[in-house]
């Protein structure tokens, strides 16, 4: 398995020196060759034996890390713990257990200090991360016990350091990981929910000691994610135990609490956050979200009553008018459950839960169910004894000044607090809405018993306390929720809702002001319910009625007597009745009753209802009976008003009312009493059961002395009271007749009521004789007051028992019975339509309450849909970005497993052998090879990289017609396209002065000198904003908007998103690769469908960001990187693309913005620099290239460059020869003159046409377009797949490929549809010519099969040699001479205008910039083909220049020379430094430099094509030296003086007037290549020092052979280099003051050599100020540092370094190379002595390590330029990496090989990159382009060297190669073909050192000590 193969691992490892197990790790690869024992495999056994294996290969990782601080930062650089999380997370998490987790907290721990933090300081490169990747442990298959194991692990942690784990793992990522957790196959929703709630239990624990920004995140997060939640069960869970936590965190005495309750207010509504999740259809939800509204809402009602000052505090923002509204209607959609049930009470009761406990039954008063009911599993009778039990524990005393406030019922209708309301010891109701809502919902239940236990578990809380009695009724509508109970068929539930209103009549009735409004509500209700046929309305009130009756005899009767007490008075229970507010209750209900009393069919209900009326009666009697105008019993309060004997009487307060007016109120009650009394006895009388009608015979003989009234009184009071007197009188007198011989008893009372009536009435009675003059109406005689009263009575007495007949039915008057019976029949219907109207006005009171409630919910749903929109927009855009973000570190991840799994397994990797299939072999891998995007200062792209989706073309036969169908190639008609799109797409410009949009250079300068104040300040204040901004908010989303991402193998349609970070695009998902338009077209067939959606550049490598032109329009930007790369991104208008670039360059100071105005100015810039031959032609012609808009992004707008030669067929080629070359005056198209002439004829038709659409122009076809491209491309990969694409899926007819350069030259020159120009690949990439890939591109019609492009014969064959030629075609004096004619075609004033008329260089319109605006088309297919016409023929540039290019200048003097003067250069000086101490013995000298501040621009570059400007270069240039014996010197290198043209040394070696003849001589080798004659004399030399100072560097290992790869300098000379010593360190050393200042170790073994590069500083077109430059640079460098702690993504893509870095590369025994970068001290290099102590040098580390090596590494090489690191090794083998991203490329020579052991490497940058190699123990020298196909393909180059060479270097333009050796002279070669151009004789030792200054003098070390100098001598010296 993975265990023996990491066995075979270490075992091959046998050339570490110190053969540590820790160490051999280090030298194969680092920790990272361990990994793949942790990736996924498909194991034999099954999960425990995964799992015991990856906690196996954990316990190695963490023991190669303890103790090896090299393997612990290799490790933690490069991020390897988030690729362990990521392999763990491969497969789900299959192999994790509990068991693993402590060896995972082993590896943990085994990196120290970075445990916690990562590499400066970045928590997200922690090592605990790997602990707490939740993401991770939230996997599909991972274990339930390893879930659990986690959990707890977390929740130790959250103990232990909050602090810490907070920074590392904030709140609201915790409750998005809980939101998206879910229970899978192999984990059950039981682990599931414990998984989440301990997650929200560390979350708690996080919380603890946050600031309040964190409380608030945590809110949002929450909440949001509540309101997101789906509908599904999990995601209803997940929301449960969300919500569920906070209920936790907001309990009394949580330290949370109050800042958890103060965010939710803040940020979330308050309690209205509730109101989503009580919408949900899973029922736990509904139920949890009861509970936090609950632990949100005040907890008693004491906290309703806060002061004015504190209205605005968080609790009382909890319950805003309409919540509970809003509430109940989310509710009561669905049914009624236990838990939702059980969270309603707690809400009621303010946050104490039902104890479910055994209590005593207690409930005096109180009435047992006729059946057993249950609640929640507890009988009824329980729960309500539990409820008062749970009092004692919860409410101590629920009393009064716990009871609401007044609560306005209705108009007039008051609840008052109630003293004593609540003393029974039950709890007290804080939130009675949530009973409400508990009686609304009755309705939705669908359990019996469930509705019942609700309701006598209310009945238990409204029958124990008063208060809450109180609660209750403050509920607008309760009884339209308790009617539906009232009328179900079920008994028990309808004893129950009866029970509830007789509780609250009851109580509202006895201790309520104006609680027979209450009363009255009910009635109204049920008499609407009756009108609705849903009850008996009469039966029902009656019913009600008398339960209300009842329960006021139960709340004032005293308890029974015992048997020894005496009797009871009633009097205590009847003043109770009677006094306030009762009494003025039972008043106002007296109508009702009497509308409720029938004269007949007395049934139960009725005679109860009618024994509550006498009690009543009883009561309020005694208040009525004095007649002299006293006051009736105190107390009386204010009760509503009522209709009593026609007259509106207001019941009101009578304790401050005059006694006239208390007294105008007794008539009044009397009559009410007379009517309901009087009433009820006849009813009683004739139906009621004898012993009742005795009774209230009785009763009603003792109220009559109260009720009639005496004298002295109104005349309007005897009125009324004589004719309700006589119709009782007449009532009795008929009951009597009617009953005398069928219920002599019943008549007997008839009797007696008529005498007691006539007795007590005798006043009324009496007036009526005196006003009427007899009771039938005659007068009776006689004259006072005694008189009349006997005769009355008398009258009465004599005749009410006689036998004849009725005697008294003659003292009756008729008429008078008969009027009292319509007036009391008025007076009902009157008190009727009074309690109708008032029923009414409740209606519409109750209405107008619910109307603003419901306004109220209203106005809270739409503030809480407001907040919450936001809330949920800001937190999903924040989950999005943390998803993306996630998703693109996993896409990452992937790409770096990938990346380090196929280097680990490569053909030098050390997982090779194991992988390695055994049929393949072993020596020729498969390998194929595609171009890699990387490019160096010249925007060349020079590097092939393996192609691991290589696909092998197969095209079938077709015949001519499928071919011509399937080509997308140059087929349409130009003028048919034109003619198509017509209209406002094509703008004509009829003036040809107008202008386009460009500038002059004048108005360039003016406009850039204006802009550059602004442009200063802007930077200023963008570095202030950036001082001040957090982590976080650097990384806050700035700008997002719609765009493509445009690339040369498809385009891609996403979201650019852009923070102060980095430029992220994220691609849409689920789209097809370039489905639009003609993109389709450039796709790479073959390729499969990249899953790549994230691409990120961070914002601290941005350099430079352009505005460009996407299909002719204004709408994109390009993104260029200090690493040279760049992104191109299109947008929907010019608007986006605008704030775009501008938003991206105002991210960070030093950040360019080209737009067209800068654009133009850089040109100019350019322009310059070529002229005064700064620039080489081709990095002009890229930089006009980049300028105008053409990238290599975008193949429609790929850099166009010229055919410069016009003979490919010569054997030879004389670059000298002006007819070699190619008109660059004229266009391609005008360069053969018979082809010329038609195109002269379309442009005047065209012209003369009046008809034609289209404005006239010379070729249809361009010079550059994507078929071009892919035409010449066709053979590389990615273009072999876009050119299929292009032509339908197949490669194009052979005939039609590009096969030779030579046939290609000949149809542009003839064809009329051919007159494309080249692209730079010509001039820099050999590879684009043979097909090394074999791809079967067909046969021509010839026979001859298409492969490799046919060469000029003077190529030879090869296409290094071809491209060479065309470079140096390229830079050629001649091609310099009349490169700005071709400039002026392409770029220039020849482009358009009469100038392009006159030069025959007009194109089609639709190529122009500005001549198209597709906006403008509004037909789709006319818009689709001009889109179309774009992308397939072809884009002018933009123009650069509106005026005439200057010439380039001559080529400066003298010219350098050993390329043009070989023979005037000589040995010219030879020195003896002094030695130190004086007598030592001179020691060869190892190494030799020449360096200087003035040498910084062209001491790291390439010059090739350049000038060195010699006259310019200032004296006194340093050269340091070092000897094998440690010594280290310092000197200086003396020029003579030159003058200018006419000097000596001008004489000496030529001027430009003699460069076309040397170089002819130098080509044809007639010329004398050999030492200069003896009159060139000294004039060049090395001056030193005159007095001998101690330099020296430390010790070397006894081992080590020193030599010049054992030194190196930095920073101009002023730092010296140096290996192989003893402690396998790099020691640096000041030269100046001889201090070490650093000694950086980063190898295991000898360090055996060294090497240094550094790339050229800025680009082409920057500005030169060399202060402002450096200036940048450190902006840039201090960026970089921030840019890593901010990106999270550390060093996984590519090192950061910016232009112009020095980089060291060092090799050892050991076999690794490390990559450090220089960094400067912070006060620069320009200080007399640098010092590294406050930061600065090597680093403690270096930034790459680079692996593959077998045996030790015997010589490096670097190249900035390149991105490429050369090594070769003691077993042979040469191996190229890249330096920025370390990846291993390619074997250029196998170990073992017969060509030798490499001692020395060099690249060759230019004209063609390459390696060259010198194989000290073969003598040999061989060159190997970087490119080369395989490890045994031949070198480019190979030489044998007469002797052993010690010192190589090149010159100053890398053309030739110079080098030292024992014989003491000085060969000069070719670099290309390594022949010898010149061998200059030295002072007879050794050369043991060598290098060339940039005039190409030649400075060399003697192995004597002494230093020479080779250079061209001065005549006369």
């Amino acid at each position: 398995g993975n265990r023996l193969k990491a066995a075979d691992l270490v075992g091959s490892a046998r050339v570490c020196a110190t053969h540590s197990a820790r160490d051999i790790i280090h030298c194969l690869g680092g920790v990272h060759v361990l990994f793949p024992l942790l990736a996924p495999i498909d194991a034999d056994g099954g999960v425990d034996d995964a799992a015991a294996e990856l906690r196996d290969a954990i316990d190695l990782l963490a023991a190669m890390l303890e103790g090896s601080r090299l393997n612990r930062e290799a490790l933690q650089v490069s991020g390897g713990f988030a690729l362990i999380a990521h392999l763990l997370r491969r497969d789900g998490g299959r192999r994790l257990s509990a068991a693993a987790l402590p060896s995972m907290e082993r590896l943990v721990r085994s990196v120290g200090r970075h445990a916690w933090q990562g590499p400066g300081g970045d928590t997200e490169q922690a090592a605990v991360r790997l602990l707490l990747d939740l993401r991770m442990w939230a996997g599909a298959n991972v274990p339930e016990e390893a879930l659990a194991a986690h959990s707890r692990f977390l929740q130790k942690l959250a103990k232990r350091d909050p602090a810490a784990l907070r920074s590392l793992m904030p709140p609201n990522a915790i409750v998005d990981a809980v939101a998206e957790f879910r229970s899978h196959p192999g984990l059950n929703p039981a682990a599931a929910r414990a998984r989440r709630r301990a997650l929200l239990a560390v979350m708690g624990e996080l919380l603890v000691g946050a600031v309040p920004a964190v409380y608030y995140e945590t809110v949002q997060a929450a909440f949001s994610a509540v309101e997101d939640a789906g509908e599904s069960d999990p995601a209803g869970a997940a929301a449960a135990d969300v919500l569920e936590a906070f209920v936790d965190m907001l309990q009394p005495g949580s330290p949370l609490g109050t800042w958890l309750a103060g965010a939710i207010v803040s940020e979330c509504c308050g309690a209205a956050v509730v109101l989503a999740p009580l919408t949900r259809t899973h029922a736990q939800t509904r139920a949890v979200a009861i509970r936090l509204l609950t632990a949100l809402m005040p907890r008693s009602n004491t906290e309703f009553e806060a002061p004015e000052h504190d209205a605005g505090d968080g609790k009382h923002q909890m319950a805003p008018p309409g919540l509970m509204s809003a509430v109940g209607e989310a509710l009561v959609r669905f049914p009624l459950t236990h838990d939702i049930r059980a969270a309603l009470f707690e809400l009621m009761l303010g946050g104490q839960p039902v104890p479910a406990v055994a209590a005593p039954v207690a409930g005096q008063g109180s009435k047992p169910s006729s059946k057993s009911s249950t609640f929640g599993g507890v009988s009824v009778a329980s729960a309500k004894a539990a409820a008062k039990y749970a009092a004692g524990r919860f409410f101590a005393s629920v009393s009064s000044s716990g009871s609401a406030g007044a609560v306005q019922l209705s108009k007039g209708t008051l609840l008052e607090p109630v003293a004593g309301s609540s003393t029974s010891g039950v709890p007290g109701i804080v939130h009675a809405s949530a009973a409400g809502l508990l009686l609304r919902l009755l309705e939705k239940s669908e359990e019996s018993e469930m509705r019942a236990g609700v309701l006598e578990l209310i009945l238990s809380l409204v029958e124990g306390a008063a208060g809450n009695a109180h609660a209750v009724l403050g509920q607008a509508g309760w009884q339209q929720w308790l009617l539906p109970v009232f009328t179900k068929s079920v008994d028990e539930e309808r004893a129950l809702a009866l029970r509830l209103f007789r509780a609250l009549h009851t109580h509202a009735v006895l201790r309520v002001e104006g609680g027979a409004g209450v009363v009255e509500t009910t009635a109204a209700v049920v008499a609407a319910a009756g009108d609705r046929n849903q009850l008996d309305a009469p039966a029902s009130l009656r019913t009600l009625l008398a339960d209300l009756f009842e329960g006021l005899l139960e709340q004032t009767l005293p308890p029974p007597p015992s048997e020894d007490a005496g009797d009871v008075s009633s009097a205590s229970w009847t003043s109770t009745l009677a006094a306030a507010p009762c009494g003025d209750n039972l008043w106002s209900l007296l109508p009702l009753v009497t509308e409720l009393s029938p004269e007949q069919g007395l049934g139960a209900e009725t005679l109860r209802m009618c024994e509550g009326a006498w009690s009543a009666l009883e009561a309020l009697a005694p208040t009525v009976k004095s007649n002299n105008g006293a006051r009736g019993t105190p107390g009386h309060s204010r009760q509503n008003s009522t209709v009593l004997d026609g007259h509106d009487v207001d019941f009101g307060s009578t304790e401050d009312l005059p006694r006239k007016k208390l007294a105008a109120q007794r008539p009044a009650q009397r009559a009410a009493l007379q009517r309901v009394a009087f009433r009820l006895i006849v009813a009683y009388i004739r139906e009621a059961p004898s012993p009742m009608a005795e009774s209230a015979t009785n009763k009603l003989e003792t109220l009559l002395g109260s009720i009639l009234p005496t004298a002295p009184m109104s005349n309007e009071e005897r009125e009324s009271a004589s004719a309700r007197l006589h119709w009782f009188l007449a009532a009795l007198v008929r009951a009597e007749s009617d009953l005398a011989s069928s219920l002599p008893e019943r008549a007997a009372l008839a009797g007696r009521l008529v005498g007691a009536a006539v007795g007590r009435g005798k006043d009324v009675l009496h007036g009526d004789v005196i006003h009427g003059g007899s009771l039938r109406g005659g007068v009776v005689p006689g004259g006072g007051a005694s008189v009349r009263a006997s005769a009355v009575a008398a009258a009465v007495m004599t005749t009410s028992g006689s036998d004849g007949g009725d005697p008294l039915r003659g003292l009756i008057s008729e008429q008078k019975a008969a009027a009292g019976a319509a007036f009391d029949a008025k007076e009902g219907r009157r008190a009727v339509e009074a309690r109708r109207a008032a029923s009414e006005r409740a209606a519409s009171e109750a209405a107008s309450s619910y109307y603003h409630e419901r306004t109220a919910e209203r106005g809270l749903l739409e503030r809480r849909a407001a907040v919450m929109s936001q809330v949920c927009d800001r937190e999903g855009q924040r989950r999005a970005l943390a998803n993306a973000r996630s998703e693109e570190e996993a896409q990452a991840m992937d790409r770096r497993w990938t990346s380090l799994l196929r280097e680990l397994t490569d053909e030098s990797g050390p997982w090779s052998a194991a992988c390695r299939d055994s049929s393949e072999d072993p020596s020729r891998p498969p390998y194929k090879w595609k171009l890699d995007s990387a490019e160096d200062s010249s925007q060349r792209r020079l590097r092939l990289k393996r192609d691991y989706h290589y696909v092998v073309y197969r095209d079938e036969d077709r015949d001519e017609k499928e071919k011509a169908a399937g080509s997308l190639g140059l087929s349409v008609n130009a003028d048919e396209m034109s003619k198509l799109v017509g209209g406002d797409a094509i703008r004509v410009r009829k003036n040809p002065q107008e202008d386009d949009g460009t500038m002059d250079e004048v108005a360039v300068a003016s406009a850039e000198a204006e802009a550059e104040a602004a442009a200063a300040a802007k930077v200023a204040e963008t570095e202030r904003e950036a001082a001040e901004l957090t982590r976080e908010d650097r990384r806050k989303i700035l700008l997002s908007l719609p765009a493509m991402l445009v690339g040369s193998k498809r385009t891609v349609r996403g979201q650019v998103k852009v923070s102060r970070v980095a430029v992220s695009f994220i691609a849409d998902r689920d789209q097809d690769d370039d489905r639009n338009g003609q993109e389709s077209a450039l796709t790479a067939e073959g390729n499969e469908k990249s899953k790549k959606r994230f691409w990120r550049w961070p914002i601290a490598r941005v350099d430079e960001v352009h505005h460009a032109r996407y299909r002719l329009q204004h709408v994109a930007v390009e993104i260029f990187l200090i690493d040279r790369r760049s992104a191109f991104l299109a947008f929907q208008d010019k608007r986006s693309a605008r704030d775009a670039a501008m938003r991206i360059a105002t991210c960070r100071p030093g950040i360019t913005l080209m737009d067209r105005r800068r654009k133009l100015a850089a040109a100019q810039r350019a322009q310059e620099r070529w002229c005064r031959r700064e620039l080489s032609t081709f990095d002009y012609l890229m930089s006009l290239n980049t300028l105008a808009g053409r990238t290599r992004n975008d193949l429609t707008q790929y850099p166009v460059f010229p055919w410069v030669l016009s003979d490919y067929t010569s054997d030879s080629i004389d670059l000298n020869d002006p007819q070699m070359f190619r008109d660059l005056a004229k266009p391609v198209g005008a360069l053969h003159e018979p082809r010329l002439k038609q195109f002269i004829e379309r442009y005047q038709l065209l012209a003369e046409d009046p008809d034609s659409l289209t404005p006239p122009f010379h070729y249809g076809s361009h010079y550059s377009s994507a078929a071009i491209v892919l035409f010449f491309l066709i053979r590389l990969q990615p273009f072999t797949g876009l050119a299929r694409s292009l032509q339908g899926g197949r490669f194009d007819h052979a005939d039609r490929l590009f096969a030779s350069v030579d046939r290609c030259w000949r149809a542009c020159l003839e064809s009329t549809a051919d007159v494309k120009e080249l692209i730079p690949e010509f001039y820099s990439l050999p590879e684009f010519l043979a097909n090394s890939s074999g791809f079967n591109l067909g046969a021509t019609q010839q026979g001859a099969s298409v492969g490799d492009v046919a060469l000029p014969p003077w190529a030879n064959g090869s296409p290094h040699e071809f491209i060479r030629v065309m470079r140096e075609a390229l830079e050629s004096e001649t091609v310099s001479a009349r490169m700005h004619l071709w400039i002026d075609l392409v770029f220039g004033h020849a482009q358009r205008g009469d100038e392009s008329v006159k030069r025959r260089n007009v194109f089609h319109p639709l190529t122009y910039e500005g001549s198209v605006d597709l906006d403008a088309v509004k037909d789709p297919d006319a818009r689709a083909a001009a889109e179309s016409q774009i992308v397939n023929f072809g884009q002018t540039p933009a123009q650069l220049f509106r005026k005439p290019h200057p010439r380039r200048a001559p080529p400066p003097s003298p010219l350098p020379p050993i390329r043009h003067s070989p023979h005037s250069v000589a040995l010219t000086s030879v020195m003896a430094p002094p030695r130190f101490p004086p007598n030592a013995p001179a020691s060869p000298v190892a190494f030799v430099s020449v360096e200087g501040s003035d040498l910084a621009s062209v001491g790291g570059g390439n010059l090739f094509g350049q000038s060195a400007n010699v006259p310019g270069l200032p004296s006194g240039v340093k050269v340091v030296t070092a000897s094998v014996d440690c010594a280290v010197g310092l000197h200086r290198f003396v020029r003579p003086k030159i003058d200018g043209g006419n000097s000596a040394l001008t004489q000496a070696i030529g001027s430009a007037a003699d460069l076309i003849k040397d170089v002819k001589e130098h080509i044809t080798g007639s010329g004398n290549w050999t030492q200069g004659g003896d009159q060139y004399a000294a004039g060049y030399a090395v001056e030193c020092d005159s007095v001998a100072v101690k330099r020296r560097v430390a010790p070397f290992a006894a081992e080590a052979v020193v030599g010049s790869q054992h030194f190196a300098t930095i920073a101009g000379g002023k730092i010296l280099l140096s290996c192989g010593h003893w402690d396998h360190g790099l020691r640096v050393l000041s030269v100046e003051d001889s201090r070490e200042l650093q000694i950086a170790t980063g190898h295991r073994d000898l360090v055996t050599c060294i090497s240094t590069t550094a790339g050229r500083v800025g680009r082409a077109w920057a500005k030169s100020d060399a202060k402002g430059a450096l200036g940048a640079l450190r902006a840039k460098a201090l960026n970089i540092a921030q840019g890593y702690n901010d990106d999270g993504s550390g060093w996984d893509d590519a090192l950061g370094w910016n232009d112009g870095a020095t980089i060291v590369v060092s090799g050892s025994r050991d076999t690794t190379v490390a990559v450090w970068e220089v960094t400067p001290p912070p006060d620069g290099w320009g200080g007399a002595h640098p010092s590294f102590s406050r930061g600065g040098g090597l680093g403690r580390r270096p930034r790459r390590i680079l692996f593959g090596h077998a045996d030790g590494v015997t010589c490096v090489a670097a190249s900035a330029e390149l991105d490429l690191v050369a090594s070769g090794g003691a077993d042979g083998a040469v191996l190229l990496h890249t330096l920025r991203q370390g990846r291993h490329l390619r074997t250029l020579r196998d170990a073992g090989s017969d060509a030798g052991v490499p001692s020395w490497l060099c690249f060759l940058e230019a004209p063609v990159a390459a390696v060259l190699a010198y194989d000290g123990d073969l003598l040999t020298l061989s060159t190997h382009g970087i490119n080369s196909p395989g490890s045994t393909a031949p070198p480019l180059a190979t030489a044998n060297a007469t002797e052993r060479l010690h010192a190589l270097t090149l010159s100053p333009d890398g053309r030739f190669l110079v080098t030292g050796g024992e014989k003491g002279a000085v060969v000069v070669r070719n670099c290309h073909d390594l022949r010898v151009c010149a061998r200059y004789d030295g002072p007879g030792p050794a050369v043991t050192a060598l290098r060339t200054t940039p005039e190409e003098c030649i400075v060399g070390g003697l192995a004597d000590g002494r230093i020479a100098v080779w250079a061209p001598g001065v005549a006369g010296a």
